[in-house]
């Protein structure tokens, strides 16, 4: 070991340096605890830029946003309600339910959005990897608004014809694609891996 104020060679396990008499066995503790002070408080690594995969998780989550949100901001063949108004209780509780997943995709849209650029596990004390399940809780969330919405739909009708609106297939396809990017993402990869040799 060297002596870390003179550079002298010392045997491990000194305490003092006889050369310039230097204490060292005090500074080898105040020299670990920084290093060990990061893991839990300190904010270094968080921020990231998404891979392949979680882009094209990003891409279909937002088409999904697109294609759910938007038609039901206000839909006057929906009875007179819409996304932030009206009450679809009073056509039937399936449609109730898929309007209050439709607002709760809001802010789980938010938060995937966020957590694949933010670790949310280097700040708070969580027991799963947010990163990672975000994606599927968003878009398990989505597919069920989807089913309520459709059966809501074919018992209470919403006032108009069936089969529901265009919107309602784009979303579906939607889904289905980003259930595939989470699941199978070596699936993606080896199509992006093809795509590179190609060019």
């Amino acid at each position: 070991m060297f002596c870390p104020k003179c550079g002298t060679t010392l045997p491990d396990g000194s305490q003092f340096c006889p050369a310039c008499g230097a204490q060292l066995g005090a500074q080898a503790p105040q020299q670990a605890a920084p290093q060990q002070a990061p893991a839990g408080t300190n904010a270094a690594g968080a921020f990231r830029m998404p891979n392949a995969v979680s882009f094209t998780g990003l891409f279909f989550a937002l088409l999904c946003f697109i294609f759910g949100f938007l038609p039901l901001i206000h839909v006057k063949g929906y009875g007179g309600w819409g996304l932030f108004e009206g009450n679809p209780f009073d056509l039937n509780v399936l449609a109730g339910f898929a309007k209050i997943f439709m607002i709760i995709q809001i802010i789980l849209f938010v938060i995937y959005l966020v957590s694949q650029f933010v670790d949310f596990n280097k700040f708070l004390n969580l027991p799963f990897n947010v990163t990672e399940k975000m994606p599927i809780i968003y878009f398990s969330c989505y597919a069920a608004a989807l089913l309520f919405s459709f059966i809501g739909g074919l018992i209470g009708g919403y006032g108009m014809h069936y089969p529901p609106a265009v919107c309602w297939y784009f979303a579906v396809v939607f889904c289905i694609c980003g259930f595939i990017v989470i699941l199978k993402p070596d699936l993606v990869k080896n199509i992006f891996a093809n795509l590179v040799k190609k060019q």
